[in-house]
């Protein structure tokens, strides 16, 4: 047999090998018999040798080459193409004590010349491993069961607003996850559903989401960037189809800057209090203070009077939310004086 197993879900793919080879040990193999290699550099006639090597003590023996099959792709180049045929040709006929194993970081080509080939060879497998993408509907709902799925398999229970901002948060990147969910089900003892303000206190928003950037370009007045942010999230999301999704984001950090200056400037809380008392993580507020001293409190209430209003229009159909939400940026990153930051205790 062989296999190839590919895709950029690198999380699902390794752990899907280590199975794969902890199964093969089972078997009897040992590590004596598990020869990996660097798909980069090998030359083809160093991996058929070694395909070609009896197994020592034992009936099996696994060959693992990692990121080979994708150097076929996209070349002009005659000695590749020879190469790739002649590995193509050699595969059916593989020694039955060999289990030879394509490791391929990379979504390889439906046309790739190796995978082509050797679609229909009775004796390949061939799986790939397709990352999940949040803005996508179908897999986005994909992505909430499998963490769903992963908290119940660690013995956890989490909220689907949980799920949901966890995935706000981390995106699709599984391995990420899988460590965010270890360290919320520590914070929650392992003895309470995980809920969507343990992950709002825990969990770092990756700043490549788009709508985290949409949030931070605002509340730092950079207009353009803020504008193409906003257009990338109704074009990528399709929670933003209505323009409500990106509104109460919006609206909801926009509160947040308004409890924050109230609590530090009017309460004179220290950053540690506030922390606190808004139930986020020091590196929240200390983020949050420095957007909120951007703004006056009257500019953040009459930004948040303009975001009820286009609430009540996009619900009730009379605003276009492209227009409106345009209309919400440009008033929130207008240059005026700004406010000094005030003195607070420490």
């Amino acid at each position: 047999m062989f296999y190839i197993f590919h895709g950029d879900d690198e999380f699902t793919r390794s752990e899907e090998i280590a199975r794969f080879r902890a199964r093969i040990q089972e078997d009897g193999m040992g590590e004596i018999n598990i020869s990996t290699y660097d798909g980069k550099t090998i030359a083809l006639a160093e991996l058929l040798s070694a395909c070609n090597t009896l197994p020592f003590f034992s009936d099996k023996r696994m060959v693992m080459v990692t990121d080979m099959l994708q150097r076929y792709e996209g070349r002009a180049n005659k000695r590749l193409a020879d190469e790739a045929e002649a590995l193509a040709q050699f595969l059916p006929h593989l020694p039955e004590s060999t289990r030879l194993v394509f490791v391929e970081s990379i979504r390889l080509a439906h046309d790739n010349p190796v995978l082509r080939k050797v679609r229909d060879y009775s004796n390949a497998y061939i799986h790939e491993f397709a990352a999940l993408r949040p803005n996508r509907p179908e897999e986005a709902r994909q992505l909430q069961q499998w963490i769903t799925a992963r908290a119940r398999a660690k013995g956890l229970a989490i909220e689907p607003a949980a799920t949901a901002r966890l995935i706000e948060a981390a995106g699709g990147d599984l391995r990420r996850l899988d460590a965010e969910l270890d360290k919320l089900g520590a914070y929650a003892d392992y003895a309470r559903d995980i809920r969507a303000d343990d992950v709002l206190s825990l969990v770092t928003p990756d700043p490549e989401t788009p709508i985290y950037q949409l949030l931070d370009h605002l509340c730092q007045r950079r207009r353009g960037d803020a504008l193409h942010s906003l257009h990338n999230v109704l074009a990528s999301d399709p929670r933003s189809a209505n323009g409500i999704y990106p509104l109460a984001a919006i609206a909801g950090r926009l509160s947040q800057l308004l409890a924050t200056k109230d609590l530090l400037e009017r309460q004179r809380l220290a950053l540690p209090q506030a922390a606190k008392a808004l139930k986020v993580a020091d590196w929240q507020i200390r983020r949050l203070s420095s957007q909120a001293a951007l703004f006056s409190s009257d500019e953040l209430v009459r930004l948040l009077d303009q975001a009820m209003e286009i609430d009540r229009g996009l619900k009730t159909g009379d605003a276009d939310p492209l227009l409106s939400l345009e209309m919400l940026v440009i008033e929130a990153t207008r240059r005026t004086s700004r406010p000094a930051p005030a003195q607070r205790p420490r």
